[in-house]
């Protein structure tokens, strides 16, 4: 999985540092760390994070931070 940073300017802010080759997280792994710093996240939310996450990444690094597909439904992204 990539190594998390923690930016002492930002306090609570994440960053996943972007990871390089074949080392693909996968979306539980990227579900684990947004839980462990948002505990109580519920699972609509969780899902939207994790869809944003995937965009954010897709379009700073032109790779995907983890394997699983994202779809965006008419009720959100699942």
């Amino acid at each position: 999985m990539a190594a998390e940073i923690l930016d002492p300017r930002h306090a609570g802010v994440v960053t996943v540092k972007p990871h390089t080759g074949d080392m693909t997280a996968s979306a539980h792994d990227i579900a684990a760390v947004l839980r462990q710093h948002l505990p109580g996240l519920d699972v609509l939310r969780l899902h939207k994070l994790l869809y944003y996450c995937q965009g954010h990444h897709l379009a700073a690094f032109d790779e995907s931070l983890f394997r699983e597909e994202v779809f965006a439904w008419d009720n959100g992204p699942v």
